[in-house]
């Protein structure tokens, strides 16, 4: 055993059996400190290989731990070779950790990545279907693989699936000065060559699955559908919604109820061609019924109903000679106008024997009726049209 005090060597040093290094060992400009005390040494350069290619093992820690370091490429690995294209490489045959603690600091652990292009990438390859996976206090919350990101299952069965085992369950979108919101889009093609959303295409829904006792459905039983309701561009982006059930006892889904570009309400059909169109019957209760879109209920008055049919009635004071009545709204088409008077009976003879009233003439606006009696009497009169 050599022992050295103080000692300065010129060129190349050769030790053939043991050297006791009991301070320091400079070497060039590089020193190696060395801690009796606690058994450790510690340098502010250490050479693991020599030029560009791996000297393998590196640095050996016992028979298996062993490391590399890549001059070439400036990385570090554990335990293999073959890894040298990352800056940091860790693989063994158990479990593998990159531990970040901050425990008794009172400060997370953090990875955060610095610099113009400050992005952080986790990758995995296609080993055994791997997954990145989120655990908090040692109980797996979520994971990512190749067929989505679940939250609560470590099976998704699309980009995003959540699933929580018990209780009722709800997912917010906050919205501070404006709403938060749910927002489905749909181009034509594919995601690399996107073209026009097209015609009739569903664009966004709304749905829900059942369990049937050994599987959850594979398709939805209902929701709510957004249709394109052309080929789409900057000057024409129409729509239509629609709204499917199945019925009691069946499996086919069909619509029920739609909104198209107008607003127009179907029920029953896809595509309502009113304001309200319903196939089939309907049932309607209740004390008061108000069908007129505009009306005016006064003693001379109309109401124009849901389907544009305009009905419109009054009274006027008529004898033998013609008496114009104006109608309260005009008519587009005038279908048919009638009168009659408020008497009770006619008498055989006297003033009021002829009072039976008839109309000259009429138009969409105005209509003349007269009696063939001198004395005046109350007709009243009702006219339909559109």
């Amino acid at each position: 055993m050599a022992q050295l005090l103080s000692t300065t060597v010129t060129g190349t040093l050769n030790v053939s059996s043991t050297l006791n290094v009991s301070s320091t060992l400079t070497v060039g400009t590089n020193t190696l400190f060395v801690n009796a005390t606690s058994n450790t040494i510690s340098t502010n350069t250490l050479l693991m290989q020599n030029g560009g290619s791996v000297a393998y093992p590196a640095i050996q820690m016992g028979a298996t731990n062993r490391g590399f370091y890549n001059a070439s490429g400036g990385s570090i690995g554990f335990i293999s070779a073959g890894y040298e294209q990352a800056r940091l490489g860790l693989i063994t045959s158990t479990a593998n950790y990159l531990l970040l603690s901050g425990a008794n600091t009172g400060n997370a652990a953090t990875l955060t990545a610095i610099g113009s292009d400050a992005n952080i990438s986790l990758g995995l390859t296609s080993i055994n279907n791997s997954s990145i996976i989120f655990t908090t206090n040692a109980t797996e919350v979520a994971r990512i693989n190749a067929s989505g990101l679940g939250i609560g299952t470590n099976t998704p069965a699309a980009a995003l699936h959540v699933s929580i085992s018990t209780g009722a369950q709800n997912i917010f979108v906050d919205g501070y000065g404006s709403s938060g919101g749910f927002i489905g889009r749909s181009a034509g093609n594919n995601q690399a060559f996107p073209t026009a959303t097209p015609a009739n295409q569903s664009m966004a829904f709304f749905g829900a699955r059942g369990y049937t006792g050994s599987a959850f459905e594979t398709t939805s039983i209902g929701g709510m559908f957004v249709y394109s309701a052309e080929v789409h561009s900057t000057a024409n982006q129409g729509s239509y919604l629609t709204f499917a059930t199945i019925a009691a006892g069946g499996i086919t889904r069909t619509d029920k109820m739609a909104i198209d570009t107008q607003g127009n309400v179907g029920i029953g059909i896809t595509f309502p061609t009113s304001n309200l169109h319903v196939i089939g019957s309907a049932n309607i209760s209740g004390n008061t019924l108000s069908v007129g879109t505009t009306k005016s209920s006064t003693a001379n008055g109309f109401s124009r109903i849901t389907n544009g049919l305009l009905l419109q009635w009054g009274n006027v004071s008529v004898t033998n000679a013609n008496t114009t009545v104006t109608f309260p709204s005009a008519f587009t088409t005038l279908y048919q106008v009638t009168v009659s008077t408020v008497l009770t009976g006619i008498a055989a003879t006297g003033a009021n024997v002829n009072c039976t009233p008839f109309i000259t003439t009429s138009n969409v606006t105005t209509f003349n009726v007269r009696t063939n009696s001198a004395t005046a009497n109350v007709v009243n009169w009702m006219a339909i049209g559109n």
